[in-house]
């Protein structure tokens, strides 16, 4: 905690030697019509890693002086209004598209932090005081009351702080020739055209790739710009370990162009997008107005649909054509109906014409009748607070796993939600 503490000092984050009594402060901003902001300055001491095993090297206890951006407030006591600088940090897609483009003859991957990184940019907007705890007072602030001094860097927990880092960032990285890669769908995500570098920052994370003889002078004009730790081989980044093979073979039947190999026509159906499916897949046909059923294993039975398909295609009817790669015609019949017919080994497609008329369920929600659980909230009927004592409170049965979970539901959450990769 000293350690940190004193570092932030170093580096001045905030200008002790301006103190000046909060009362004045906010007296004289209401005097001259001037917005300010107040906050404070508090102490969190954590694990990382903690789900680690214990002598895991990335398992450490780390302290951390942060801004308290959920109570800020201004020189009439109202909440304060920020500038809404959301940070956009760079999407998993993007990491994984560095890692294939590092991943070439010739090419390596590496990765390093910035130091700090936040605190390495001047803060910007409206000027912000800051207390700090009175054990961290400096001894000229002896005879002060309640003291407050001029926030100078973005420190973290300040709501702007990540977007003034970042445009930090990406300011000081265009001054050495990188070059942003499609910003509006990558952020932070550049490209370096001499040094044929490729470059992703997420926060304080910053992942490279490229050529090889390249990537020493890549690093060297980041560190002209930014302080940075040393850079180190490709590992633990985005929460996963980074595990690299080289030199890996794989038989030909692995490839998804096999069949070019072998010197054998694949099979290219109408309406079939992907003729390198290893496995049956369903598709809609709405030209059709059909669902299909393709048959890329051989088989010798006509396909009927299980449970699991009726109730993911419910308008499927019962009706269904059959088209065979090795021959022309289609057979047509009720799967319903007759008994199952013979054939030989074959792949193709099954149409299952949609019932446009079958009824679908509907219902809605009737909450009327719903019996609502009482929670003391701070809103009751009494208008008072009253919590529930911490020693009455059932413990959950996911209790001692609820923030893993959390953070498992937020990284699956960024993989499949596009609208979650930046900030808004």
């Amino acid at each position: 905690m000293d350690a940190e503490w004193e570092k932030l000092r170093k580096k001045t984050c905030w200008l002790e030697e301006k103190v000046r009594e909060y009362d004045d402060v906010a007296d004289e901003a209401r005097k001259n019509n001037a917005k300010v902001h107040f906050g404070r300055i508090f102490e969190i001491c954590s694990q990382k890693g903690s789900e680690l095993p214990d002598g895991d090297p990335n398992k450490k206890w780390k302290g951390r002086s942060v801004f308290q951006g959920n109570r800020v407030h201004d020189e009439r006591h109202d909440h304060a209004l920020f500038a809404e600088l959301g940070s956009s940090p760079a999407s998993m897609e993007s990491g994984k598209i560095l890692d294939a483009y590092g991943s070439q003859p010739g090419f390596s991957k590496q990765q390093a932090d910035a130091r700090q990184a936040y605190t390495q940019a001047l803060f910007e907007g409206i000027t912000t005081w800051v207390r700090l705890a009175k054990n961290r007072w400096p001894s000229s602030w002896k005879g002060y009351r309640d003291p407050v001094c001029p926030l100078r860097l973005a420190l973290y927990g300040h709501p702007d702080a990540g977007g003034i880092w970042e445009k930090h960032c990406e300011t000081q990285l265009k001054s050495v020739g990188w070059i942003p890669i499609l910003p509006e769908i990558w952020q932070s995500v550049f490209y370096h055209p001499e040094l044929e570098l490729m470059l992703v920052v997420y926060v304080d994370d910053f992942k490279m790739a490229g050529p090889t003889k390249n990537m020493a002078q890549g690093w060297k004009d980041i560190n002209s710009v930014i302080d940075m730790d040393p850079r180190e081989a490709l590992g633990r980044y985005f929460g996963c370990n980074h595990v690299e093979q080289q030199q890996v073979s794989c038989p030909k039947s692995d490839h998804p162009f096999a069949r070019v190999f072998e010197g054998k026509p694949a099979a290219i159906a109408r309406g079939n997008p992907s003729p390198v499916r290893r496995e049956d897949f369903w598709e809609v046909d709405l030209e059709a107005g059909a669902v299909v059923r393709h048959h890329v294993y051989p088989t010798k039975k006509l396909y009927v649909p299980t449970e699991d398909d009726v109730l993911a295609f419910p308008m499927m009817g019962t009706s269904r054509v059959t088209e065979f790669d090795s021959k022309e015609e289609l057979h047509v019949d009720d799967f319903n109906q007759g008994g199952e017919a013979k054939f030989d080994w074959w792949t193709g497609r099954t149409y299952f014409p949609l019932d446009r008329e079958t009824p679908v369920e509907d219902f809605t929600y009737a909450l009327a009748s719903y019996k609502k659980k009482h929670a003391a909230t701070p809103f009751h009927e009494a208008r008072i607070a009253k919590p529930v004592d911490p020693d009455k409170e059932p413990t959950g049965k996911l209790a001692g796993i609820a923030s893993r979970i959390l953070m498992k539901v937020l990284f699956a959450a960024r993989m499949a939600c596009w609208d979650l990769l930046r900030a808004t």
